[in-house]
C-alpha cells in the first residue's frame, strides 16, 4: 500500500492506494497537517501497518491550486514520513486525473522509484515572497 498526500490552498486529500483499490480522505479546508495525518492514521489503520511508499502531489509551476508554502509543506511532510517509515517518496502530478487514473499514476511512480527516493519542489528560479 502507498500513502498519498495532496495539499492545495483550499484543502487536503489523503489516500491509501493498494494494488487494486484506493481509499480517499478529503478535507475542504487546510486545518493543519497533523490533524489530517491523525485522521488518516485512524481511518486507514496506519498505526498497525507501514506503507511501502509515500506519494505526494507535485503540481506544475504556476498552478493556481497551490502556493509556494503549500508545495513546501507537502514536500516536507512527505519526506518526513518517508524517512520515518524507511520507504521511498515520489511525486505525482494529479492535474486532470480522476481518482482511478491518479491511483494508477501513483502505483507506476512507486514501481519506478529508487529505494531512497525523496520529494523536491520543482521550479525555475527563486520564488518571490514579496509578491501578493
Amino acid at each position: 500500500m502507498i500513502f498519498y498526500l495532496e495539499y492545495r490552498n483550499d484543502g487536503q486529500r489523503l489516500g491509501l492506494v493498494g494494488a487494486r483499490s484506493a481509499r480517499w480522505l478529503s478535507r475542504s479546508v487546510r486545518r493543519g497537517e497533523l490533524a489530517a495525518l491523525a485522521a488518516a492514521r485512524r481511518q486507514f489503520g496506519l498505526a498497525r501497518r507501514r506503507p511501502q511508499a509515500v506519494a505526494a502531489a507535485i503540481f506544475p509551476q504556476g498552478s493556481p491550486e497551490v502556493s509556494w508554502s503549500t508545495v513546501r509543506a507537502v514536500v516536507a511532510v512527505g519526506n518526513a514520513l518517508a524517512f520515518a517509515w524507511g520507504v521511498p517518496a515520489v511525486g505525482v502530478n494529479p492535474t486532470g486525473l480522476d481518482e482511478d487514473a491518479l491511483a494508477k499514476a501513483i502505483r507506476t511512480a512507486v514501481k519506478r522509484a529508487e529505494p531512497e527516493a525523496r520529494l523536491s519542489a520543482r521550479y525555475s528560479g527563486e520564488p518571490n515572497i514579496t509578491v501578493s
